[in-house]
């Protein structure tokens, strides 16, 4: 029998994602950064949201990019009650995402790559620069799905400092 516990996976469309530049390379400064970004991202008090973030890497002398997570504390808490064994982890389901396009071969290390997830209740657009993920964009009403792909690639394409798109996936 195997004793480990569960991995509680939280779906995109329940949390907040900002990926962004920092101006430090040091770990608890990013860490009072990314709290101080979270808190300007919502309009919650600081006991009332869960803040997370993951370090992507440096990409400028002195800078960070992170992926920034915000999801409100209840949420969290009554998905853990739904739970009938010990959470050993809390992941975001887009960095499973991820890790699937990367395993599968599907984002290009030599391309940008626009990927769109589809499930049965919501989709999920991700973008990569290389193998970068630099933009995700839940669609909680896949009804929606065209009308906020057009809104995501206008948002996108608005940053002059991103690349084009070269490859287009759908993964189901």
């Amino acid at each position: 029998m195997d004793n480990k516990g569960k991995i509680l996976i939280i779906p995109r469309h329940l949390v907040i994602l900002r990926f962004i530049e920092l101006p430090s390379i040091d770990a608890s400064e990013l860490k009072n950064m990314a709290e101080f970004q979270a808190l300007k991202e919502t309009p919650y008090s600081k006991d009332e949201i869960i803040i997370s973030y993951r370090n992507l890497g440096s990409y400028k002398k002195g800078f960070s990019y992170i992926m920034l997570a915000i999801v409100k504390k209840e949420i969290i808490e009554n998905m853990m009650q739904q739970a009938k064994d010990e959470i050993e982890d809390i992941r975001l389901e887009t960095e499973l995402l991820y890790s699937f396009l990367l395993q599968k071969g599907i984002i290009k290390s030599d391309k940008v790559s626009l990927a769109i997830n589809i499930k049965k209740e919501y989709a999920e657009i991700v973008i990569t620069d290389k193998t970068k993920l630099i933009f995700s964009r839940s669609i909680k009403n896949r009804a929606d799905l065209m009308k906020e792909l057009a809104n995501s690639m206008l948002f996108y394409n608005r940053d002059k400092a991103n690349n084009a798109i070269n490859d287009v996936n759908v993964v189901y």
